[in-house]
């Protein structure tokens, strides 16, 4: 009695296994493919990831935007005539050495 336990527990352990495992697949003519099926992949996979990292981005609102473009604007403006100044002071330094 207790071998006939044995066996049908053996056997439920092969059919779980059996359920568990995945199917193998057959294989390809070519394990790899060619220059242009992986060039084509890499793209797809290139757009579809950027895509999806596009739909995680917080867009700034029209707010936002004007003035964070202001403040740049100022910055700008305001480095170019601080380096210009220092150009033209040491231009002059210069001339007076020469």
């Amino acid at each position: 009695m207790a071998e006939k336990v044995e066996k049908k527990d053996a056997e439920k352990v092969k059919i779980e296994k059996a359920k568990t495992e995945k199917p193998k697949a057959a294989k390809p003519k070519s394990d790899k493919p060619n220059f242009l099926q992986r060039i084509w992949t890499g793209f797809r996979r290139y757009i579809y990831e950027t895509l999806g990292e596009l739909r995680k981005v917080q867009w700034p609102t029209r707010k936002e935007a004007i003035n964070l473009t202001i403040v740049v604007l100022v910055v700008s403006i305001v480095m170019a005539f601080f380096l210009g100044g220092l150009d033209y002071i040491f231009s002059r330094l210069l001339t007076l050495i020469i």
